[in-house]
């Protein structure tokens, strides 16, 4: 295959890793002179709200994350941050990143964490957190996480309490944080908020959903907790447009300057799996979100309003077969939109039999009488049931 795709060697002949690159500075229209000296990248820093720590605007996610090469460029052109989580590809995840964070853990600002439950126990949460620093390569986290807390019974939980002030107690963990995208997202920030405990927000952020998280943020803000955005993209599907990516612009770059925007974010969460997206990144940063991406942003806006589940989970109550509704329609965005085909049907797989979509076919659609969006919602429930189940 060819290549315009960067391998490792291309990548440091480059100066991206090591040294640094032009690549800020040519996003930005410097492009140097035969014979000149590139600038250095320009990776810029905010202030993670009360833990003080400087963590890069754009920063590594790690769902289907592999490639540790490209976490160790990453870090290299001096992006900081990485957020990753047990639940992640088995663990697997926090391999890939333990394979650096082994030789590099000075360098990287970590989060991970677990997905717990209403009754999780102290003990439990612990133990989860000791086999993580074992695939982390690392004695100590900065950032213990209750992931994917999108019902406010699961951030309640006063066991997250108990195991954080014993895991702080012990080194092993620094800062506590809660991540969140769908469901009760916007109790659930702001009743981490307000508990005062959590130093952290890792929420889903996007210019289709902006007024669900934004009152949390601001107040986020205002109480100094720090702000990590995820999830920013709004179903990639930039590709369906004609037209769309046009005079240098891309669906993708603009979707994280428009959160970084909001000065109250720190930083967002991104996928690295080649070397093009440290190269991206560095982009990323070197240019502030414009008119011309906001009206990009509008016409994608326009186009799927009415076909874009938030995953807000308004309309899983309304099922009388229990279908967990949301759960299924963002499996099917991984599908569809993502391409984590395997991933997606192996989650779909997980679910309780009763939660699968398999008697929308033969349903009228109670639920899209609640979907504040106007959604067809059984129609897309039917899709995913046919695409996520997995056959012999």
């Amino acid at each position: 295959m060819a290549d315009t795709c960067l391998n490792r060697r291309d990548f440091v002949r480059m100066g991206i890793a090591g040294s640094g690159a032009a690549l800020a500075g040519v996003a930005a229209g410097d492009t140097p002179k035969p014979g000149e000296q590139a600038p250095a990248p320009k990776v810029l820093y905010r202030t993670l709200g009360r833990t003080k720590m400087k963590v890069s605007e754009v920063s590594v996610g790690s769902y289907g994350f592999s490639a540790s090469d490209v976490f160790n460029a990453a870090l290299d052109a001096g992006i900081n941050f990485v957020q990753t989580c047990a639940d992640y590809q088995n663990g697997n995840a926090e391999k890939a990143v333990g394979a650096v964070l082994g030789k590099r853990r000075k360098d990287v600002i970590v989060a991970t964490g677990w997905t717990l439950r209403a009754n999780t126990t102290k003990q439990q949460i612990l133990e989860n957190l000791d086999q993580s620093l074992e695939r982390l390569q690392t004695k100590s986290i900065d950032i213990m996480l209750t992931h994917m807390a999108n019902t406010l019974d699961q951030v309640r939980n006063p066991a997250i309490l108990e195991a954080f002030d014993e895991a702080k107690a012990a080194k092993k963990a620094t800062f506590l944080g809660v991540s969140s995208h769908g469901g009760e997202i916007g109790k659930v920030l702001d009743y981490a908020i307000e508990n005062g405990k959590f130093d952290v927000l890792i929420c889903k952020y996007n210019f289709m959903e902006e007024p669900t998280a934004q009152p949390a943020i601001e107040k986020a803000g205002k109480k100094n907790v720090g702000v990590v955005g995820f999830k920013v993209s709004a179903g990639s599907r930039e590709k369906e447009l004609a037209d769309y990516e046009k005079k240098g612009l891309t669906h993708d770059q603009a979707t994280v300057r428009w959160v970084l925007r909001n000065p109250a974010v720190a930083s967002v969460l991104r996928l690295f799996s080649k070397f093009e997206d440290v190269k991206d990144a560095l982009e990323i940063m070197a240019k502030k979100f414009g008119p011309e991406e906001a009206a990009m942003l509008e016409r994608y806006r326009a186009a799927f309003a009415s076909d874009y589940c938030r995953y807000c989970g308004e309309c899983d109550g309304l099922c009388p077969f229990g279908v967990a509704v949301s759960e299924v329609m963002r499996y099917a965005m991984y599908f569809k939109h993502y391409g984590r085909e395997k991933d997606s049907m192996e989650l779909y797989a997980a679910l309780a039999p009763g939660g699968r979509a398999t008697p929308c076919t033969r349903c009228p659609g109670h639920c899209e009488k609640g979907c504040p969006y106007g959604v067809k919602v059984r129609a897309q429930l039917v899709e995913a049931h046919e695409m996520l189940t997995l056959r012999a």
